[in-house]
């Protein structure tokens, strides 16, 4: 993200993800940045945090997951399931008539 106001630097700050700590900030260099009003260095972002920064603010904010419909999954499981049903049907009917 490029953001030109007054006091921000070119490379203000790192955001990064890890898989063991969530997201993290980072300030580069001599840079100032306060989270939440507190001026930090470094530290883990949490939902909702403000990071501030020259004459800029910016809220870290995640939305709510968008869950996929399951329908199609469904639809599918249930077709199988009976044309499975209807292959032994038909099987222990050819069987029956055989016999």
């Amino acid at each position: 993200m490029c953001l030109d106001a007054p006091g921000v630097w070119d490379h203000h700050f790192i955001l990064d993800v890890q898989p063991d700590n969530g997201f993290t900030f980072q300030s580069v260099g001599q840079a100032l940045a306060a989270v939440n009003d507190h001026p930090q260095t470094a530290m883990r972002l949490r939902n909702g945090d403000v990071i501030s920064f020259g004459s800029a603010k910016v809220q870290f904010w995640l939305s709510d997951p968008v869950q996929q419909g399951l329908r199609m999954r469904e639809v599918f499981f249930w077709a199988l399931l009976a044309l499975v049903t209807a292959g032994q049907i038909a099987l222990v009917y050819c069987l029956a008539a055989l016999g």
